[in-house]
């Protein structure tokens, strides 16, 4: 009976050791959904910085709705431009990054727009020729996720009618 005992054992172990091993896990070429997600934020956040015009634009540091040396300059070539065509009217655009308040945003973004209106004012631009529009944060800036991206954003654009 000993016998017979070790002869199963041995019978078993040597079927167990023949066996194959499991397949070895699926490796996917497809991204992970946390991959494709980042690398959707990524293009969202390109598109974002792509549809800024910086030439149609003054920017402002976080919080600031004071317009620097660089953005009367700017303002200074619009103006030439809007006082050379009378009947070319522009819309002030302001937006702001997205950190902060919708309340607080829209906020800041109305005393940029207000601020660009008075520099073009100063310039000589006939008030009949400018519009104003408070976008604030939620326009534009939901893309963003870099300093670079959100410091664009913080911006007054002149948005010129078709005519």
């Amino acid at each position: 009976m000993r016998t017979s005992f070790l002869l199963l054992l041995t019978g078993l172990f040597i079927a167990g050791c023949a066996t194959t091993p499991p397949p070895a896990p699926a490796v996917s070429s497809e991204p992970t959904s946390t991959q494709a997600s980042a690398a959707d934020e990524v293009k969202r956040e390109g598109q974002a910085i792509a549809a800024v015009d910086l030439e149609k634009s003054v920017f402002f540091a976080s919080g600031e709705a004071e317009v620097d040396a660089q953005g009367k300059a700017v303002l200074r070539q619009h103006a030439d431009r809007l006082k050379a065509n009378p009947k070319q009217r522009v819309l002030l655009v302001g937006y702001t990054d997205d950190r902060g308040s919708s309340a607080f945003n829209i906020a800041v973004a109305d005393m940029r727009v207000n601020a660009v209106h008075k520099v073009l004012r100063e310039y000589g631009v006939p008030q009949k020729q400018l519009r104003r529009y408070s976008a604030g944060g939620e326009k534009n800036s939901s893309a963003c996720r870099s300093d670079e991206c959100r410091r664009l954003m913080r911006r007054v654009e002149l948005v010129y009618d078709v005519k």
